[in-house]
């Protein structure tokens, strides 16, 4: 099985229909950067920080309550907020909405964010 599977094996488990959406969409054409830290340009566009992500995300993270139950994050990334936000003990939801089908494709296919999605508390939106 390649990254990208294993990824949509999980994606598969949260909402069928987005896996299939995400298999058939084409990958957006993006350049793996490597400075401090890997991440992707898809488009001309870093979808993180090369530099610092844990950092950037935590940032990005603050803009929700820390007390908060449920929190909705449009966009995806490479799924480095999801991870803080998660860490939220008290965080019973995070809605992940799906904004660009093709950048997330890129990301599925060269980051590994197995961790994230296989948390109960995700929820895929279309």
């Amino acid at each position: 099985m390649t990254l990208l599977d294993d990824n949509l094996s999980l994606i598969r488990a949260h909402d069928a229909s987005i896996a299939t959406l995400l298999e058939e969409t084409a990958a957006m054409p993006c350049e793996r950067l490597s400075g401090g830290v890997d991440t992707l340009v898809v488009n001309g566009k870093q979808l993180t920080s090369s530099y610092d992500r844990a950092f950037e995300s935590g940032f990005q993270a603050d803009e929700a309550p820390v007390d908060a139950t449920s929190v909705t994050l449009y966009g995806w990334g490479l799924g480095d907020v999801q991870r803080v936000l998660l860490e939220r003990e008290q965080l019973t939801q995070l809605q992940v909405v799906l904004l660009h089908p093709g950048a997330i494709r890129a990301g599925l296919e060269h980051f590994d964010q197995r961790d994230w999605l296989a948390d109960p508390r995700v929820e895929l939106v279309l």
